[in-house]
């Protein structure tokens, strides 16, 4: 993922901050359906899971924020 970012702050916005987007997006569905499955994990995995997924709503939302933004996304 911090390869991606680079990518993205180096200027070639759309390739990198569109994987960084869907990294993120995958990681927060991933960490929620761990968290929920019954018995799987004990508590203090699942606290962790869903603070993970708390940091990868924040991180998809500030991409797609940015994707928005940027002059490739307004075509």
């Amino acid at each position: 993922m911090l390869l991606r970012t680079r990518t993205a702050l180096k200027g070639s916005r759309t390739g990198g901050l569109r994987a960084v987007t869907v990294i993120g997006c995958v990681l927060l569905v991933v960490n929620l359906v761990e968290a929920v499955l019954p018995g799987a994990f004990p508590a203090w995995m699942r606290v962790e899971m869903l603070f993970i997924a708390a940091m990868m709503a924040a991180l998809a939302a500030a991409s797609f924020r940015a994707h928005r933004n940027s002059p490739a996304g307004r075509r």
